[in-house]
């Protein structure tokens, strides 16, 4: 981010960030204090927030908390140089994009030790654009069989895409006919198609979860000229686990009970030809404590040790929805 012949202050931070954490070091008598801080789009620190104060000789680091663009702290020595200490939680930052910068307490001098990831330029959707594909003598009025153009509905995108573009969040309540689920799957794929991000629509019933699959997410697929992808991402207890289906194999008369027993072998042999090994897909319903013996569950699975880990039906949906964009 910065060149040897290149202030790296103002480089790499904003003037008022200078300010806030060179006052802050001064508050804490020149202590060691940590920062998190948050990236404007010229991808300089514009904004920072006191996370900790430490002594003259380390500082503690919350990772629980919800992580920034990068994390800066002080050395009260005066040297920038990381530690072994810093070199060590640089690395686990980097792991999660966080960038790492050590400063002086006169904040006069940086050192990059993880460079941040650099916000990338965004696409911005154009209201008007995606409002007329619901309107009259829009893509869908000659698409869709009674179609009626609705205000509401245009109404809706608009402050999608404001939201979007202004990367916030909106709560919309939204009556019966609007048409609730075009208005936000517009913007959020063409969202998804202009900008290479991923758009998750999580859904609180099935029935609506259906719809999207079966109706909606279709049909604004069949009049966009631009292909995208979408995929159904269950709660990973709807999936069976092959390693605890095979423990309950081996131990099967102390485990299954008698009126789960037939249940237990039809769903060994319907996985000899299933296309997705999901609750949903199952040709019955099982007993609730059948399935939970033999589903995905995170307390029991044990990652990349298990020797179903390539069958994994959670490691293939994961792999699959890591490609789709919707």
């Amino acid at each position: 981010m910065s060149s040897p012949d290149t202030d790296p202050m103002k480089d790499l931070f904003r003037e008022e960030a200078i300010t806030a954490m060179r006052e802050e070091i001064r508050s804490s008598r020149g202590q060691e204090v940590l920062f998190f801080g948050w990236m404007d789009s010229q991808n300089r620190v514009d904004r920072v927030e006191v996370i900790v104060r430490g002594n003259d000789e380390s500082v503690g680091l919350p990772l629980e908390r919800l992580l920034p663009d990068v994390i800066i702290h002080n050395h009260p020595a005066g040297s920038v140089t990381p530690s072994e200490q810093d070199i060590r939680i640089s690395s686990h930052l980097a792991d999660r994009g966080v960038g790492f910068i050590i400063v002086n307490s006169s904040c006069s001098d940086a050192y990059v030790v993880v460079e941040p990831v650099e916000k990338r330029q965004r696409t911005l959707l154009d209201a008007d654009e995606l409002a007329a594909w619901v309107a009259e003598g829009g893509p869908f009025s000659s698409a869709l069989e009674n179609f009626e153009e609705r205000e509401g509905q245009k109404e809706m995108i608009a402050h999608i895409c404001d939201a979007f573009n202004g990367d916030w969040a909106a709560l919309i309540e939204a009556g019966t006919g609007i048409g609730k689920s075009l208005a936000y799957l517009i913007p959020a794929v063409h969202w998804s198609l202009a900008n290479n991000e991923k758009v998750v629509i999580s859904t609180n019933t099935i029935n609506l979860q259906e719809q999207l699959l079966y109706k909606d997410i279709p049909d604004l697929h069949s009049v966009m000229d631009e292909d995208f992808s979408y995929i159904l991402m269950k709660g990973r207890g709807n999936y069976i686990c092959f390693n605890r289906l095979a423990e309950t194999r081996q131990d099967l008369f102390s485990l299954i009970d008698e009126e789960e027993l037939d249940q237990f072998n039809a769903i060994v042999d319907w996985l000899n030809t299933a296309e997705e090994e999901s609750l949903s897909h199952l040709p019955f319903i099982p007993k609730p404590s059948l399935w939970e013996k033999i589903n995905s569950q995170s307390g029991t699975c044990v990652g990349g040790r298990c020797a179903y880990f390539s069958r994994c039906p959670v490691n293939r949906i994961r792999r699959d929805a890591a490609r789709a964009h919707v």
